[in-house]
């Protein structure tokens, strides 16, 4: 099975805590890239607590139910940092993924799995690219991707797009590969909300223009007045597999979350009813 992964999936799943960003004249396609690159930071500014279920269906029409709750810490000029921690289901208890980026690098990401008692750093491109709880997005996309970075953007028109019971106009994107960086499909369009700048919608293609992946917002909602995803479905049409990610809770912790929290050597000591995060 094809383990490369929609570059964009994490910025559709943490696009939730999408600012308005105010234009003095239109944006360049490049522009457009960064903005969704800021807007997509994992969780956005401070410390949220969420709970969120992943449901796949596989090519052979079997299925599988993930519960997990997240923990996002992102100061301005700091590390962003995210853990994931599996609820549900019971044989998959306890097993943490963890993210830690610093400006400018790429995201460094671990796996705990609680049988073992230790964490395992995801090093090679094969680990980082591998699926996500079986689920049509890999570590490397729930841990963020600087697309700015790696691509440059031409815009090729703008329409409306309908997401769930709302219509919003948006900015349609062509993306290619910069020089010397490691792309993860060979072309991608993005559909990106003109007055949020989050992604509601992404292609990714092969060289011949086969369509291979499909992430897109299924459902909006708002928290903390800013236009957020209630649903998201992943499609994997190489794999054969589509996720339905849907978004159970956000909200504040009463105190902010302490770095030392993100780091791999807290991960076996790490209690989820602290955080209020339990099994349904």
């Amino acid at each position: 099975m094809d383990q490369k992964r929609l570059a964009v999936a994490l910025a559709l799943i943490i696009a939730s805590l999408a600012a308005c960003v105010a234009w003095g004249a239109a944006p360049t396609g490049d522009e457009i890239l960064v903005q969704v690159d800021q807007q997509g930071e994992f969780l956005g500014e401070g410390s949220l607590v969420t709970t969120l279920r992943f449901e796949t269906v596989y090519a052979d029409g079997t299925s599988s139910t993930n519960l997990f709750g997240a923990l996002g810490n992102r100061r301005e000029g700091g590390p962003e940092y995210s853990l994931v921690y599996f609820l549900e289901p019971a044989d998959l208890a306890g097993t943490i993924f963890l993210s830690a980026k610093k400006a400018g690098e790429e995201a460094r990401l671990w796996l705990y799995l609680p049988a073992l008692g230790l964490p395992k750093e995801l090093v090679s491109e094969e680990e980082k690219e591998d699926s996500f709880a079986g689920s049509a997005i890999s570590y490397q996309d729930i841990g963020g991707r600087d697309l700015a970075g790696k691509y440059r953007a031409e815009i090729v028109r703008e329409e409306d797009l309908t997401v769930g019971d709302l219509v919003r106009s948006v900015y349609v994107l062509s993306l290619t590969a910069r020089p010397g960086a490691t792309s993860d499909s060979a072309l991608e369009t993005m559909w990106v909300d003109k007055e949020e700048y989050i992604l509601l919608r992404a292609e990714s293609r092969s060289a011949s223009g086969v369509l291979e992946r499909v992430v897109e917002f299924a459902a909006l909602g708002r928290f903390e007045g800013k236009l957020t995803a209630d649903r998201i479905v992943a499609r994997d049409f190489a794999g054969g597999s589509t996720t339905t990610i849907t978004f159970l809770e956000r909200r504040r912790p009463a105190i902010g979350l302490p770095d030392g929290l993100f780091v791999p050597e807290s991960l076996a000591t790490f209690d989820p009813a602290t955080y209020g995060l339990t099994a349904r």
